[in-house]
C-alpha cells in the first residue's frame, strides 16, 4: 500500500511561518501581559493607552443648548387614533370630537369652477388633497385663477380663493 507522504516545499514553510509568526507572537504577549492589549497599545512602545476623558454632562455645546430650547418651543403633533385598531371607536370619537361642517354643494355658480375635492392627508404642518384627481398643496392652482390659500387635514376642508377675491371652501365627500 502507498501511504501518502507529507512532502512540504521549503518557500511553503517559509509563507506558512511568516503568516503564522505574529499571530503566535500576539497570543503569548496577551498570556503574559497583565493588562489587555489594545491595538492603541500594541501600536506604542510606551504601554497601554490612557483613555481619552469624556466631556463632562454640565458642558453642553452651544448645538445641544439650542436643539434642546427648539425641542421646548415645539408644539406636539395632533396624532389620530388609527382606524385599523377600533373602527366603531374611533368613528365614535371622531363624530363627537368634531362638529360636523356645514357643505352646501357649488353647482353652476357663475364664476365658480367645477372642483371636487375626493381627500385630504397630511399633518398640521403640511397636507395635500386630491381635487380632481389631482394631487394639489397650498398655493397652486386647480382652476383657472383660483389659488388654493389653506389644507386643513384636521377639519378635512380646502380654501381656494378667486380671481375677484371670492372665498371658496370645499370638503370631501363624506364616508
Amino acid at each position: 500500500m502507498n501511504t501518502p507522504r507529507l512532502i512540504m516545499d521549503p518557500a511553503k514553510l517559509l509563507l506558512l511561518g511568516g503568516c503564522l509568526l505574529p499571530v503566535l507572537v500576539v497570543q503569548a504577549v496577551r498570556s503574559l501581559s497583565s493588562t489587555p492589549l489594545t491595538p492603541a497599545s500594541a501600536a506604542t512602545s510606551e504601554g497601554p493607552a490612557e483613555p481619552e476623558p469624556t466631556p463632562s454632562p454640565s458642558k453642553e455645546s452651544p448645538a445641544t443648548l439650542n436643539a434642546a430650547l427648539w425641542l421646548s418651543t415645539r408644539k406636539p403633533a395632533t396624532i389620530a387614533a388609527c382606524p385599523m385598531d377600533k373602527p366603531a371607536a374611533v368613528a365614535e370619537t371622531q363624530a363627537t370630537s368634531q362638529p360636523e361642517p356645514e357643505i352646501e354643494p357649488v353647482v353652476n355658480q357663475p364664476g365658480v369652477p367645477s372642483l371636487r375635492v375626493t381627500s385630504i392627508v397630511g399633518t398640521v404642518d403640511r397636507a395635500v388633497a386630491m381635487i380632481n384627481s389631482k394631487v394639489r398643496s397650498v398655493g397652486e392652482s386647480p382652476s383657472e385663477g383660483w389659488i388654493i390659500t389653506h389644507i386643513d387635514a384636521g377639519q378635512q376642508s380646502v380654501t381656494l380663493i378667486g380671481p375677484a377675491g371670492q372665498v371658496l371652501t370645499l370638503h370631501p365627500p363624506k364616508r
